[in-house]
């Protein structure tokens, strides 16, 4: 049960919801730490699990990356701009360029490997 309770607990952390109209400043403010964007949708059950994983990475690692997340349905025109095809996609970015890419689930530690590479 800890571990459905860290996937799907109900955490204060949560990331910052993006959509078109805040992305581009996100991924230009990637100087100072890396951006996390996840692309979802409400109706994708692995998204859900990807969700919680980018929690726990969040509470993990606060003061070294900015978690944020967006729906495609909101977000749309990035998600074509980077080619999203399928949910859940995880991008890294730093200094204002995309530096590694996700599709699907991706265990905490992995995932946590992938991040600190770019710290």
């Amino acid at each position: 049960m800890g571990l459905l309770n860290k996937i799907f607990g109900g955490s204060t952390t949560r990331p910052e919801e993006l959509d078109d109209s805040t992305i581009d400043a996100a991924i230009a403010d990637s100087v100072e730490k890396p951006l996390l964007l996840q692309f979802y949708s409400d109706t994708c059950p692995p998204c859900r699990v990807m969700s919680g994983i980018v929690r726990e990475l969040q509470k993990q690692l606060p003061e070294e990356i900015r978690v944020t997340k967006a729906n495609v349905a909101y977000a749309s025109q990035h998600a074509g701009a980077f080619a999203i095809q399928s949910v859940p996609t995880v991008l890294i970015f730093r200094n204002g360029r995309m530096v590694n890419r996700v599709t699907g689930l991706l265990p905490l530690d992995q995932l946590t490997a992938q991040v600190k590479a770019y710290v």
